[in-house]
């Protein structure tokens, strides 16, 4: 409904003004900081284990969540099993977070929850505790 509400609101407006995105077409803030809030909060999360509620991992939308799943590996070097995914609370960035439960057939860690905040132009580099992460 709102998806399609957003297409038909842009659908009216000439293409040099075509809105950026889901949100500007619905007139609505983007979720997230920006700015110097989004790199003190980034600064004060990374005391924090990457991945839990208090350092979610930044991605770029579920795309970039995905992206980061597939490059995730167990300590057998294979790629974990996705359980399930679902919408948690709010993100100390300024997002709404998702959670993912995760799987290791045969390796350490055997399950395991990783939170991120997908509204990041960002693509994390670092693989969250008892985990790496392929090229």
């Amino acid at each position: 409904m709102i998806l399609a509400l957003a297409i038909a609101l842009s659908a009216h407006q000439p293409a040099a003004q075509q809105p950026q995105s889901l949100y500007n077409a619905l007139g609505i803030a983007e979720p997230g900081l920006r700015g110097a809030a989004l790199d003190a909060a980034v600064a004060k999360a990374a005391s924090s284990p990457l991945g839990s509620v208090a350092n979610p991992v930044r991605a770029q939308g579920v795309a970039g969540e995905r992206d980061y799943l597939a490059r995730l590996r167990c300590a057998d070097g294979q790629a974990p099993e996705v359980l399930g995914r679902g919408s948690s609370m709010r993100s100390p960035f300024g997002g709404i977070t998702d959670i993912y439960s995760l799987r290791c057939n045969g390796a350490a860690p055997t399950s395991h929850k990783i939170i991120f905040d997908m509204y990041h132009q960002h693509r994390e580099t670092r693989a969250v505790p008892g985990f790496t992460l392929a090229p």
